[in-house]
């Protein structure tokens, strides 16, 4: 939902701070706040910082004003988008996106066209053409082909009409540590009574979450990853559904079953509760494969979390 005239015509007043605001997250947070831009955020946003940034874009496009304003907000959301396309929160990333929507209809990027030309080391390795009929959908250029072993530079220019945002994601794998479970606000433990098993044959999975901190956490996701070839036993979510049903703290509200995992929502924990729970598995085909990484973490802030080391199963035909 955009702001409404009376927050807008707030934010339009209060431009300066909003401008400020964002110097105070881009330097992060290295620089005092003053109070007037702290009541302001407070009292205006609330919650996240991204989301705030967001909204505040929105009612800067809105207004057909302060075009490079607004431009400085989309500029830093882009920054912040992480490698899935997300904004770390659902409110986030919906309001994002929100943005980004209306900066192609109200803002300067409506009529951009041009050719943005992708190099590595110095030398081109992509083209994109840009017309006013698709500078509003994703672009997407693989560089894997020319970014193995070794630091490499990617540089992206763009030669036409008005602006575009871009980002570039890295992706590689490093190996797993064990870490101490009071390292992180949030621990999950996932073991199995056994990792070898024949066809048909079933394995349990013994499952430990924990609030490490003193505070109560809020809307606790958990994503259990299934081995491939393996069949969750939904009538063991079903009876931790109704066994928690009067739960204070460690409630399961709902659960889905997946091919690749079971995702469990959770109403909280409580300060320094550990939560207990089973569930079997059947074993449908013979395999030796990795169970996927399983994930404890806040559902409005995903960056508290924490994740299991895969485990490799075996199954052997009969």
């Amino acid at each position: 939902m955009l702001p409404d005239d009376a927050l807008l015509q707030e934010l339009l007043h209060l431009q300066q701070l909003v401008l400020l605001a964002l110097e105070h997250l881009r330097h992060g947070n290295a620089r005092p706040l003053r109070d007037d831009l702290g009541h302001f955020l407070v009292r205006n946003f609330g919650g996240h910082q991204l989301a705030r940034v967001a909204l505040a874009a929105q009612a800067l496009l809105k207004s057909g004003q302060k075009g490079t304003l607004a431009k400085k907000a989309l500029d830093y959301l882009t920054e912040k988008k992480d490698a899935f396309g997300n904004w770390q929160s659902t409110q986030a990333t919906i309001l994002s996106l929100k943005a980004f929507l209306l900066s192609f209809t109200k803002g300067t990027n409506s009529d951009t066209s041009g050719t943005v030309v992708v190099s590595v080391d110095g030398k081109a390795v992509d083209r994109v053409q840009i017309t006013k009929d698709n500078n509003d959908l994703l672009h997407l250029v693989d560089l894997k082909a020319y970014t193995h072993e070794g630091a490499h530079q990617v540089g992206l220019s763009f030669a036409g009409k008005g602006s575009m945002q871009y980002q570039i994601v890295g992706r590689y794998y490093v190996p797993w540590v064990k870490r101490a479970p009071a390292a992180d606000p949030l621990s999950i433990d996932v073991s199995y009574d056994r990792t070898t098993l024949a066809q048909n044959e079933t394995a349990t999975a013994k499952v430990r979450v924990t609030n490490n901190t003193p505070a109560t956490a809020k809307m606790i996701m958990v994503d259990l990853g299934i081995p491939p070839g393996f069949e969750p036993s939904g009538e063991d979510f079903a009876a931790l559904l109704d066994e928690s049903r009067n739960k204070n703290g460690g409630k399961l509200e709902k659960y889905t079953i997946t091919a690749k995992q079971v995702i469990l929502y959770f109403d909280g924990l409580n300060a320094r509760q550990r939560l207990d729970f089973s569930f079997k598995l059947r074993a449908k085909f013979p395999v030796r494969a990795q169970a996927f990484s399983s994930r404890v973490y806040e559902y409005y802030n995903p960056t508290v979390e924490n994740k299991t080391k895969p485990v490799e199963m075996t199954v052997v035909a009969k």
